[in-house]
């Protein structure tokens, strides 16, 4: 059956169809969901994307249960969109015969599904349980269960604006790919394609996107065709409509093609067009930023395109210091957390890749909240950062409360760059005797989203290189949103290489969540840089300039670091051999040092021995799994199988960076002096006891001249 659907996919004039087996752990990265207590509830978000249509759904499900429970009294319910579809028993299962479901496949709807397990479980029967005792568990484990799913493609909307919500659709449960036709041999039209690349990665929002290229249309996937008129017309021939009096960029979706000429109504086929580079780039910004079901038409005309004003660190989730938020902006609405095991809330948000924290600041949040009567003296609000305890609000008061403008100070060193999260974990007790009926009706604690958080004024300045900043938004390319003073040097433009390009845009793109419409491409050396630059290449073609200055001085004669004694992270001893050699296949390396035409700016380094494992080594850092690994200055990665290995130094010379990329005074304010007073305690203290010097004599000086001025008006009088 899976061979026939494989053929399926292939043959042109054929329904495109698939079979897909998931492990859960691709909707909830954990390895088991725990359910506690008499009963409790857990859900996983199932996302369905808009251009599949679901044939058959099944769940295969493998879980472990208390050797305590009474497994006649004791039951799971499996719901889909809070819809029961199968119980059973909780009996201990063998791991070789898992417990299936049947789904519908009409209850999966295109968004956002909610796959929940809910248990009853019990200990005794004749006596009084604990309602959350230690012996009452059920373990899902997530790493061997596993969603199976047939389905087959719907055929693609003929309107613009379904590129953001059907064609590039973040719910897809798979990678996304999208191929990019242009001229490859024009770097202008490198560049264009790169804007339509970070538009189409911002699409998938954090889904895997891998993009190809080539100057021709590729079967049996989406293509988007960029150029002008004159490249486009004999791509398309009479696909593409007469050329129009009018001005402007062309946007037009049309079914893609098969190998053999005839139409796929199942992949779109997008023209991005215009009679000038000018026009053609007014149609590409238009395309990186339809976000909306409008317009319904197949085609466009873009006359215009502006942008509201873009700040430095505007990315998505990023959070202003000295600004006052509330929840709700923060998108937690007022929530009420109920029960004997209610759920936590949390909210997420990032903060300045470059921000220097300082550890004698504090976080303010002020909380509105309100929780019912009946509970112990013992129940608590927990408050958690990044996952670590830091606060807990009695709620002591066993006839209930509401409080307004409950201050809670947070210490700033328990932030971190980046992504943070805050955690509201209410730990609700009920007043009653072990055999007392349970009414838990009244157990609850309320969250209200005129709540607010401020976080303090920080300094931009930040040690580099950090190639973990690069991973956490893309800094320090994307400390203008849009990519300005940022750009990408190829320098041996191929298929291959300008693929790895596309991907890199994309990975970054995806980490901030802004298109990169002003991140230029260029196949010419920089003989001078205004801004950071990425340089992707194989070790051959790399510039002298670039190559000395990188951490391993890849060259002729290389020179590499080999750590001696690996203590911690940034404390490890390096012996450096000067030799002749290659890098070898299956192997890329990333680096990040100073730029060597401009201080405090930065170059990325990405390179392999061939191309081909330039573009293999693109696709590695849109994983997870190997972005968790890559921290310093220098990065070896293996492609090795089942999994690629990645060894990460620290050996490049340091430097600093500021809000404005420089390191000298003018451009970076009182944030360089603020940070240097920080960072170089020293200078602090001196500067801080020259300023008590300074006051002190001038004191003295001041008492002296009061102190003449009085005796000599003293002596007058006497004489």
């Amino acid at each position: 059956m899976r061979l026939l659907l494989l053929a399926l996919t292939v043959l042109p004039g054929f329904a495109w169809a698939a079979n897909l087996e998931l492990p859960l752990t691709r909707f909830l990265p954990y390895p088991s969901l725990e359910l506690r207590c008499v009963s409790d509830e857990q859900a996983i978000e199932i996302p369905m994307p808009y251009r599949w249509k679901v044939t058959s759904a099944k769940l295969k499900l493998h879980y472990a249960v208390s050797a305590s429970l009474i497994s006649r009294m004791s039951h799971m319910v499996v719901k889909v969109n809070g819809v029961s579809v199968a119980q059973t028993k909780l009996v201990q299962i063998s791991p070789n015969d898992p417990f299936t479901v049947n789904i519908p496949a009409s209850m999966l709807a295109p968004g956002y599904n909610k796959l929940s397990f809910s248990v009853s479980q019990h200990y005794s029967e004749k006596e009084c349980e604990q309602p959350c005792a230690s012996s009452l568990w059920t373990s899902i484990k997530l790493d061997t269960s596993a969603l199976i799913l047939d389905y087959e493609l719907k055929p693609v909307p003929m309107q613009l604006s379904s590129v953001s919500d059907f064609t590039f659709d973040p719910r897809l449960i798979t990678s996304g790919r999208a191929h990019l036709a242009f001229n490859t041999a024009d770097e202008q039209a490198a560049s264009l394609a790169a804007v339509v690349a970070s538009g189409v990665a911002r699409r998938y929002d954090y889904r895997k996107v891998t993009f190809s290229v080539s100057d021709m249309l590729q079967a049996g996937q989406d293509n988007v065709v960029i150029g002008t008129e004159a490249f486009v017309r004999p791509l398309l021939g009479k696909a593409l409509p007469s050329a129009s009096a009018d001005k402007g960029g062309y946007l037009k979706i049309l079914p893609m093609l098969n190998e053999d000429g005839s139409t796929d109504n199942k992949h779109a086929l997008i023209v991005v067009t215009g009679a000038t580079v000018e026009e053609v780039k007014l149609a590409a910004e238009t395309l990186a930023n339809l976000s909306l079901a409008y317009p319904g038409s197949d085609e466009l005309r873009a006359v215009g395109f502006s942008l509201p004003d873009i700040s430095a660190y505007g990315g998505r989730g990023i959070i202003a210091s000295d600004k006052v938020y509330d929840f709700k902006t923060l998108n937690l609405p007022t929530r009420t957390m109920a029960g004997m095991n209610p759920l936590a809330s949390t909210i997420n948000f990032r903060l300045p890749a470059d921000f220097l924290i300082k550890q004698n600041r504090t976080v303010e949040l002020v909380l509105n909240f309100a929780y019912g009567a009946g509970m112990r003296a013992d129940s608590a609000l927990n408050v958690l950062v990044n996952n670590m305890a830091v606060r807990a609000i009695p709620l002591q008061n066993t006839e209930g409360g509401f409080f307004e403008k409950y201050k809670l100070d947070i210490p700033t060193y328990v932030f971190r760059p980046g992504d943070n999260t805050i955690t509201f974990s209410p730990e609700l007790h009920v007043t009653a005797k072990e055999c007392d009926l349970l009414q838990p009706g009244n157990n609850f604690f309320t969250l209200f989203d005129n709540s607010t958080l401020k976080f303090p004024y920080m300094p931009h300045f930040v040690e580099m290189p950090r190639l973990e900043l690069f991973m956490l938004n893309g800094f320090p390319f994307t400390r203008w949103p849009d990519g300005f003073e940022g750009s990408i040097y190829i320098a041996r433009p191929s298929l291959d290489a300008l693929a790895a390009a596309m991907n890199v845009v994309g990975l970054m793109t995806q980490k901030n969540g802004f298109p990169l419409i002003n991140m230029t491409i260029t196949y010419k050396p920089p003989a001078k840089l205004n801004g950071d630059l990425i340089v992707l290449g194989d070790m051959f073609s790399l510039p002298a300039e670039i190559a000395a200055a990188s951490p391993l001085q890849a060259g002729k004669t290389s020179r590499v670091p080999y750590p001696i004694v690996r203590s911690w992270q940034k404390e490890s001893s390096y012996s450096f051999s000067e030799q002749i050699s290659r890098m070898g296949s299956n192997r890329g390396l990333m680096m990040e040092f100073e730029s060597p035409m401009q201080a405090g700016r930065s170059v990325l380094l990405i390179a392999a021995e061939d191309q081909h494992d330039l573009v293999k080594l693109s696709d590695q850092l849109m994983e997870p799994e190997i972005q968790s690994q890559i921290y310093g200055d220098l990065v070896i990665f293996e492609f090795l199988s089942p999994k690629t290995k990645v060894t990460s130094l620290s050996v490049a010379k340091g430097y600093t960076t500021g809000k404005q990329g420089k390191v000298d005074w003018i451009g970076t304010g009182f944030d360089r002096i603020d940070a240097m007073f920080y960072a170089y305690k020293p200078v602090f203290y001196a500067a801080l006891a020259a300023l008590i010097a300074g006051l002190t004599w001038i004191l003295v000086v001041l008492i002296r001249r009061y102190r003449a001025r009085r005796l000599k008006t003293v002596s007058g009088k006497k004489d």
